[in-house]
């Protein structure tokens, strides 16, 4: 079984930490990282790419594809600018690249058992492990 987090529209709240806590880990973590400037207006609907990272961790996602951005112009930040802040902000938390898949626009990712293969702790394989046996 593999199990996908998927997030609409949302500003970060604490509420991402307890569902990583009550449904994660989630093997690939799909979060919006565009229409987010300025924030006093678009922070409580959308979350900035520093927010959706913070989001992943909570939720405890393995594998993580930034969504919601570069398509249309909805705020204030360039259309291309989401993922150049997303690679920074994950440089900032020593994420590393193999963890974030940043898509071109129509681009498929096939993913191997192998990729899901987590490096974290032995609680995540742990707790991994008891929601396998609780889903099958």
């Amino acid at each position: 079984n593999k199990r996908i987090y998927f997030g609409g529209d949302s500003g970060y709240f604490q509420g991402y930490k307890r569902i990583g806590e009550r449904l994660g880990p989630f093997d690939i973590t799909a979060l919006p990282i565009g229409a987010y400037k300025p924030r006093w207006f678009m922070g409580p609907v959308h979350l900035s790419p520093g927010e959706a990272l913070k989001a992943f961790e909570d939720l405890k996602g393995q594998k993580f594809i930034p969504i919601h951005w570069g398509t249309f112009e909805l705020a204030d930040e360039p259309l291309d600018d989401p993922p150049r802040v997303l690679r920074r902000e994950m440089a900032k938390r020593n994420l590393p690249e193999d963890r974030i898949w940043i898509l071109k626009h129509g681009q498929t990712r096939f993913m191997s058992d192998h990729e899901l293969i987590s490096a974290d702790s032995s609680e995540y394989s742990k707790k991994r492990g008891q929601n396998r046996q609780v889903n099958e």
